[in-house]
């Protein structure tokens, strides 16, 4: 099979769009990556620790539990619950982001 190695090597084509100087760089290294693990780490443990509460409870226990929470409505609860591992999150980022050197 022939291949045509001055196609391959043709001095018309324009190399610099490999190389943009335009283009943001910072986009790919990030400095808040530390931060971001935080609040993964954060919110994923404080869902774990509700499966882990829940993964033994009975379907009344886990409603009552709701809607106590819920302070009278299970829809609320589940809000509330769900909200949880969000604002751990959250926490955990800022507290992060307060003490980095950034």
């Amino acid at each position: 099979m022939d291949y045509d190695h001055d196609l391959l090597m043709d001095d018309d084509y324009d190399h610099d769009l490999l190389m943009d100087d335009d283009y943001d760089h910072d986009l790919l290294m990030d400095d808040d990556k530390g931060s971001k693990i935080a609040a993964t780490t954060a919110g994923v443990g404080t869902l774990a620790g509700i499966c882990a509460v829940f993964s033994g409870s009975s379907a009344s226990a886990m409603t009552g539990t709701l809607a106590t929470i819920g302070m009278g409505s299970m829809a609320a609860g589940i809000g509330v619950v769900a909200a949880a591992p969000l604002a751990a999150a959250g926490i955990a980022y800022g507290v992060s982001r307060l003490f980095s050197d950034d």
